[in-house]
């Protein structure tokens, strides 16, 4: 409920680090329109699952530096960009049926570790994954159903050890940023 995001400086006042956050609006009536208040929140030890608000930005994530094992953004239908600069540190990456999200505004740019244990895209609307250029290995690669005409931000990708599935982007007419695997 949006009412427990709201409350959270106040309930667990100093709080800054947490195992597992997850915010699952799927229930939620009325709809979770905003994390604004997980602003005291720098580090996920663990997971990070966001799924079925009705958010149109990550903004209130902004203090979170590092999420220790992966991110899971799911059915957030009215995201649009993620206004989220501060990610140094995530081991994965599931990001699916966001539509509306056309830009990653800087989410990944700042990434320290360069290895990746998968990066899923699925039902984005992104047209490019520039913020990964810097990105050499992942054990999982995906991307489908996006408008991506190229995969632009993965030309410095060396390895994708468990293999790599890349279907039903009816746009992609290029895919040579792979040619380094």
């Amino acid at each position: 409920r949006q009412s427990q995001i709201d409350s959270f400086p106040q309930l667990f006042p100093g709080c800054t680090t947490i195992k597992i956050l997850t915010i699952d609006g799927s229930q939620a009536s009325p709809a979770i329109t905003r994390l604004d208040s997980l602003y005291p929140v720098t580090t996920i030890t663990q997971d990070l699952i966001i799924k079925a608000t009705g958010v149109s930005d990550f903004s209130g994530l902004s203090s979170i530096t590092d999420v220790g094992s992966y991110i899971l953004l799911d059915s957030n239908y009215n995201l649009t960009s993620t206004n989220w600069h501060t990610l140094t540190h995530t081991g994965g990456l599931v990001f699916s049926r966001s539509p509306l999200m056309t830009n990653m505004d800087g989410m990944f740019s700042h990434l320290s570790n360069t290895n990746l244990w998968s990066t899923i895209f699925n039902n984005l609307g992104l047209t490019d994954f520039e913020e990964f250029n810097h990105v050499t290995s992942v054990i999982n690669f995906s991307v489908s159903d996006c408008p991506v005409t190229s995969l632009n931000g993965f030309q410095n990708l060396t390895a994708a050890d468990y293999g790599m599935q890349i279907n039903s982007n009816p746009f992609l007419t290029d895919i040579s940023q792979l040619s380094n695997i």
